[in-house]
């Protein structure tokens, strides 16, 4: 085994993966720019993602055996029998091409959740599950999942989805793997900070001068965002880890990360 979060390990080109001919990834959302890395890495396979839920009995949609790759930050299309509706935040349908929260239905719905009648009853609604994912599902059927929606950062009036950002850090140099969560912030309401665990070559730069150096790749991750996303949605805050805490599956840990805030290295908090 060895982690393919990002091109810059070594151990990730060490080996030839042209007999690799089918690449399916879950669990959590695939940035665009992680899967053209995954495109690069493994040239001869079909690559893209699958979508499901343990209350859909998992799998929703997934990259079409038609297809060799499918498009970038696609979680695939619908399986057959799998209906599905996006809902905005005032309650009304969203447009193709619109975000909102998704809602699935299919014979393999589960009934409800074990002695739980109010978990049920929020999530379970009519025959439709109500799955806390943004999403958004284009014109040609393509399902991609924006991020979950308590995971969401809210800047001002803005929401700012994670794995977004966490895409664009991963694109830079000294990157090698990333988490963002949202940490508290009076003028803005909340602001993206950033978990970053940097590559074999940088940490060994961080260790012959921790602070100059450290203060120079902080400088160029916030740069390297900003001159790539919106105003609103700049890293404001950067920590270095040896390890971005994950479950067996890969789903980030971000309530441990939040709990760390405290601990956290930050940097001065000029308005946005």
């Amino acid at each position: 085994m060895f982690d393919t979060t990002s091109d810059q390990d070594p151990a990730v080109r060490k080996y030839d993966l042209r007999s690799v001919r089918h690449v399916l990834c879950g669990a959590a959302p695939l940035s665009p720019e992680m899967s053209s890395l995954l495109l690069d890495l493994f040239p001869e396979a079909q690559v893209g993602q699958i979508y499901g839920l343990t209350e859909t009995a998992t799998t929703i949609s997934m990259l079409p055996a038609r297809q060799a790759r499918g498009p970038l930050g696609s979680v695939g299309q619908l399986l057959p029998g799998v209906r599905a509706k996006v809902v905005k935040d005032d309650g009304s349908l969203a447009a193709a091409g619109e975000p909102g929260e998704l809602y699935v239905s299919s014979p393999s719905l589960a009934l409800g959740y074990h002695n739980d009648d109010a978990a049920t009853r929020d999530v379970f609604i009519n025959e439709w599950v109500k799955t806390g994912d943004q999403v958004l599902i284009s014109p040609e059927g393509e399902l991609y999942i924006l991020d979950r929606i308590k995971e969401m950062i809210k800047v001002k009036a803005f929401q700012v989805a994670p794995a977004e950002l966490e895409g664009c850090l991963l694109e830079h140099p000294d990157v090698l793997d990333c988490a963002v969560v949202g940490t508290p912030d009076a003028y803005s309401g909340e602001v993206p900070f950033a978990y970053v665990v940097l590559t074999a070559d940088a940490r060994q730069r961080l260790k012959e001068d921790a602070s100059e150096f450290g203060s120079k790749v902080r400088s160029s991750i916030m740069a390297h965002v900003a001159a790539r996303k919106s105003r609103y949605k700049q890293i404001r805050y950067v920590e270095f880890l040896d390890a971005i805490p994950k479950t067996p599956s890969g789903k980030i840990l971000r309530r441990k990360l939040r709990s760390r805030l405290h601990r956290c290295f930050l940097l001065p908090n000029a308005k946005l």
